[in-house]
């Protein structure tokens, strides 16, 4: 069995799951939350925090630990006057 961490916010081991090697790593069962800001993606520590993990990938033989990548939370507030604003995505 392989050894996955997955850290929180400020960096902590808050969830580990035990895979076998060669089986899909799947997401943590709770999200990890920052004020502020929103989950963007995870990474593997040992890679770039830019690159992101693919759950559903097969699991090496060694362990590894996610981190979360936030980003920051932004709010838009469109004054439209009465007519109708299309929808930004």
């Amino acid at each position: 069995m392989v050894l996955i961490q997955y850290l929180n916010a400020d960096d902590a081991v808050y969830e580990t799951a035990a895979v076998r090697p060669g089986y899909p790593v799947n997401p943590p069962s709770v999200l990890p939350m920052k004020a502020g800001h929103y989950l963007s993606h995870w990474h593997d520590n040992a890679e770039p925090a830019e690159k992101p993990f693919i759950f559903g990938t097969p699991v090496p033989s060694a362990g590894i630990t996610l981190r979360p990548v936030f980003g920051e939370e932004c709010y838009v507030l469109f004054i439209s006057a009465g007519t109708q604003v299309t929808p930004q995505v």
